[in-house]
């Protein structure tokens, strides 16, 4: 399973991707940066594919935070929509997608008070409008996307929703999906251990439409 967060600055990616790297004991990796989209396409799509790897992990960023900000900062280096499809299609059945997301006034109030080196006040609201619109592509898509609003939910909160999608069965328990009646076990349950990993997916698809 890869939980991978997205969102703007300042939507407490960074926060809660330890907070959650704590509590299911997972490394977090940086999936997306301008520094990885200074160089040639190929270099970037190869840097895309070496996070989705086997492994699981927490991915702060991915390949829709170059797709988000690619169209408000057009010189750095773009994806294309064949590599982005053959991403999702490796992703799509291991991975769950989480949006943090404000209000603008809200990101721009964080982004004054922490600073950045690249992002500017005043390109919150066009990089916020192009995440909603990339985030819209992969729910059409049939990614697995939920969405959090941090200028409501704190982070804390935010994290123990997204333990509570994620969450397995201990080490040697075992118990049967509520929908299928399939033995499941740490490795494959999901929803406070009530279903098997297909169903979960079923379930996920259905949120998503």
């Amino acid at each position: 399973m890869k939980i991978i967060l997205e969102g703007t600055d300042c939507s407490f990616k960074s926060t809660i991707a330890n907070k959650l790297s704590k509590k299911l004991d997972l490394p977090v990796e940086k999936g997306s940066d301008f520094q990885s989209a200074s160089g040639t396409n190929e270099d970037l799509f190869n840097f895309f594919l070496s996070k989705i790897d086997g492994r699981d992990k927490i991915m702060d960023r991915s390949y829709l935070s170059n797709l988000a900000y690619t169209n408000v900062y057009p010189n750095y280096t773009r994806i294309t929509d064949e590599q982005k499809s053959y991403i999702e299609d490796k992703i799509r059945n291991n991975s769950i997608i989480i949006y943090l997301t404000a209000s603008v006034d809200t990101i721009i109030s964080r982004l004054e008070e922490r600073g950045d080196e690249y992002v500017t006040t005043d390109k919150i609201e066009p990089i916020i409008k192009s995440y909603n619109q990339v985030i819209s592509d992969a729910v059409d898509n049939n990614m697995n996307v939920y969405t959090f609003d941090t200028s409501v939910l704190t982070s804390d909160k935010i994290t123990q929703q997204i333990l509570e999608l994620i969450i397995p069965l201990g080490k040697d328990v075992h118990s049967s999906c509520a929908n299928c009646d399939k033995d499941i076990s740490k490795d494959n349950s999901y929803f406070h251990h009530t279903h098997c990993f297909d169903c979960y997916l079923k379930i996920m698809e259905e949120i998503s439409n």
